[in-house]
């Protein structure tokens, strides 16, 4: 049964002055890729915002008093740093409890760092900007490398490392998107790059070994090396994230679009599915911001049927089941019961719940059901099995013309 084609049933004082010059001046010429300000925000969508902002469009002033209120409370919360090693014990072992802890306080402030860059470019208010890099200093400062966290070895699954690589993978972009805010609106200056790149480079080398089994965990390396590299300005290593996306894009998909690997967890069969699906479409979004184009069409090739190549599922047939998922369960459940074989399935409470996934897809080919299923009100921080999509409407939903104002300024480091 295939689901591509099921129909979905459809203030404060202006502070962006310090960003912007004056509107109807020329958009700034095309730049490097690797340059700042082009990962989740790039520069021109943050000029569309601006420009936005400027008019007074309801729907980003309401995003962007959304990240000012989540941004707030951290201006008064210190960091919560590891000190030492990163070694992540497995989630699914008597660890458990230990696994989440390490987890919450790399996620944590990982999350809050970019929610604190993005409340800085919003309003121009530098004690955002300041609280942002005190986060990333303190992790810079304290946490000095990754280590295995497991403590058994199986030649398939590689346990040994315990959930090291897959906690890094699903934070560390966080980190990355917050520094690439910060340093492309001229808070980091080229000994504190040098710094970064430094700390960076040990969760890089040790990250770099391909994961074998193509799901999830391959998924998310994918993005670490991707957002990794562009940060340091590493262009092999991003040709290398972009490599491995491709190859394990076969691996990953069937036919009818499901992630047939994912399908196996059962009962979390449909949340490990988003967890998959969030971390590639970051990751073609990303790569296609840096030249490499027409991710989002690639075909899936070595598939057990011989299907026409205009059958082979791609990114949006992936999208496209995980969206019948959550429109309608129970017929999901029933094509694929004899790989569920009577489990439920653990799903959103409400359609709009995951939304914030279909916010990226209909910027990717929008296509109107996917924006109806992201629903109308802004996605913010630590929204439902969200890892690093925080604030989706406010990165990927369409903004209403006039679109670009001005450029965007970028003031000395202090």
């Amino acid at each position: 049964m295939t689901p591509v084609r099921r129909a979905l049933a459809p203030t404060a004082p202006l502070l962006v002055a310090l960003l912007l010059v004056a509107a109807g001046s020329t958009p700034a010429a095309a730049q490097d890729p690797f340059a700042p300000l082009n990962l989740l925000m790039t520069e021109r969508r943050l000029r569309e915002l601006q420009g936005a902002l400027s008019r007074g469009d309801p729907l980003v002033v309401a995003m962007r008093d959304q990240v000012v209120a989540e941004a707030t409370p951290l201006l008064a919360r210190a960091p919560d740093p590891i000190r030492g090693v990163l070694k992540v014990p497995g989630y699914y072992t008597k660890k458990r409890a230990q696994q989440q802890a390490i987890t919450r306080r790399l996620r944590g402030d990982a999350r809050g760092a970019h929610t604190l860059a993005l409340a800085f470019a919003l309003t121009g208010d530098a004690r955002f900007a300041d609280q942002a890099q005190r986060y990333l200093d303190a992790w810079m400062s304290s946490l000095t490398r990754p280590v295995d966290g497991g403590e058994w070895y199986h030649a398939f699954v590689l346990q040994r490392r315990g959930d090291t690589p897959i906690v890094m993978s699903y934070s560390f972009p966080a980190f990355f998107y917050a520094h690439d805010l910060l340093r492309g609106l001229g808070r980091v200056d080229a000994a504190a790059q040098a710094r970064f790149v430094a700390w960076l480079r040990p969760f890089v080398d040790y990250h770099r070994r391909e994961e074998r089994y193509k799901d999830n965990h391959h998924a998310w390396q994918c993005l670490f090396l991707a957002t990794a590299a562009h940060v340091t300005e590493d262009r092999a290593l991003f040709a290398e994230a972009v490599a491995r996306y491709r190859r394990a894009f076969d691996a990953q998909v069937c036919p009818d679009g499901s992630l047939g690997r994912e399908l196996l967890r059962g009962e979390r069969a449909a949340t490990y599915s988003l967890m998959a699906t969030e971390a590639m479409l970051q990751v073609v979004v990303i790569a296609e911001r840096h030249g490499h184009a027409n991710l989002r069409d690639l075909r899936a090739t070595r598939t057990p049927l011989r299907l026409p190549n205009r059958a082979r599922p791609r990114l949006f047939e992936v999208v496209d089941h995980l969206a019948w998922f959550v429109h309608d369960p129970a017929a999901w459940r029933r094509a694929h019961r004899l790989v569920l074989r009577g489990k439920q399935v653990n799903g959103p409470a409400r359609l709009t719940d995951w939304g914030w996934c279909f916010e990226v897809a209909h910027a990717l080919w929008g296509d109107p059901r996917h924006l109806a299923l992201a629903g109308a009100a802004p996605y913010g921080l630590g929204e439902p099995r969200v890892y690093t999509l925080d604030f989706a409407t406010l990165h990927f939903r369409p903004l209403p013309a006039p679109g670009l104002v001005g450029a965007l300024t970028r003031p000395s480091v202090p």
